[in-house]
């Protein structure tokens, strides 16, 4: 976020043997990261063979109060 890592999925394994791809994964964001006005988000995803990437499910950004209520 805005050039500061937040998060990070990377279990070290070699391809095939790796099991990150299935992590449910939430990131809080530091409220000092923050801007004012525009904020930037970068997600790098590497593809590590087989399907890859981001191709099912959810993305998203919620407030903390949202997400506890939907997910618990």
């Amino acid at each position: 976020l805005n050039g500061k890592q937040i998060g990070k999925t990377y279990d070290g394994e070699r391809f095939g043997s790796s099991g990150s791809f299935n992590e449910f994964r939430v990131y809080t964001i530091p409220p000092n990261l923050l801007r004012d006005r525009n904020n930037l988000i970068e997600v790098l995803v590497e593809d590590m063979g087989n399907i890859g990437g981001i191709y099912e499910g959810s993305v998203g950004l919620t407030t903390r109060t949202a997400y506890e209520r939907y997910y618990r």
